[in-house]
């Protein structure tokens, strides 16, 4: 996969299914409602100084997310950040933040 590019609203899940989806510094990721990102085995989400919307994620047993310099997600209001046995999360330098 590649970078991340522009500010989108995506309309499905999104399956990282192997490499890096990359969000960089200054992109949006807007998720809709009832969407889901999964992060499958061998597959990595990195939340790179750009914001997830909306968010709901759940990381598989092999899979990554890695949020730094400055990242953010923010779940939505029935949004949860699961990682299952297995799975690696690192936030380093970034933050989740759960709906208001």
């Amino acid at each position: 996969m590649s970078n991340f590019r522009g500010s989108y609203q995506f309309t499905n899940d999104i399956i990282v299914r192997a490499g890096t989806f990359k969000i960089p510094s200054g992109k949006t990721l807007q998720m809709r409602d009832g969407y889901r990102i999964y992060v499958l085995e061998g597959g990595t989400l990195e939340v790179d100084g750009g914001t997830i919307q909306n968010a709901d994620v759940l990381v598989k047993s092999g899979g990554t997310l890695n949020i730094k310099n400055n990242g953010s997600i923010h779940l939505n209001r029935y949004g949860k950040l699961n990682a299952e046995k297995g799975a690696i999360v690192n936030a380093l330098y970034g933050e989740v933040q759960t709906a208001r």
